[in-house]
């Protein structure tokens, strides 16, 4: 089921968090644009508080296409972006399952909504 959320854990994080922007997210993820390390690290640099990209790997030993990390105020925000390899769009996306939200230390909702809507807005609209 390509967009399902997957309940897994992240090691240092708390998650993954069912938030009201996560359709959005999932949808802008879903809009087939070209998506390499060079260009979402080229794309994710115009979000306040980019940190890095990685490889992150959950508790059901699914390694993630990419990690975005981001500061959001006193703590960390880590979207995890599923690998797109559902040839059949069983659900109608090409997306493996929901991107995954996680955080870190103290995160506050409104400032983490914040983010999210850049980092939406962004993926709808990747010029670099």
């Amino acid at each position: 089921m390509s967009q399902k959320l997957a309940k897994v854990g992240l090691e240092r994080f708390v998650g993954p968090i069912e938030h009201s922007l996560l359709d959005a997210l999932n949808s802008a993820w879903d809009n087939g644009m070209s998506r390499n390390g060079c260009n979402l690290k080229i794309i994710f640099q115009k979000v306040s508080g980019y940190d890095h990209l990685s490889r992150p790997c959950t508790s059901d030993d699914y390694m993630w296409f990419w990690g975005a990390e981001f500061e959001v105020g006193a703590g960390k925000l880590m979207l995890l972006f599923p690998w797109s390899q559902d040839w059949d769009k069983k659900d109608g996306s090409q997306m493996d399952r929901s991107i995954g939200i996680y955080t870190k230390g103290d995160v506050d909702d409104d400032a983490l909504s914040t983010v999210l809507v850049q980092i939406i807005r962004v993926l709808e609209k990747p010029s670099r």
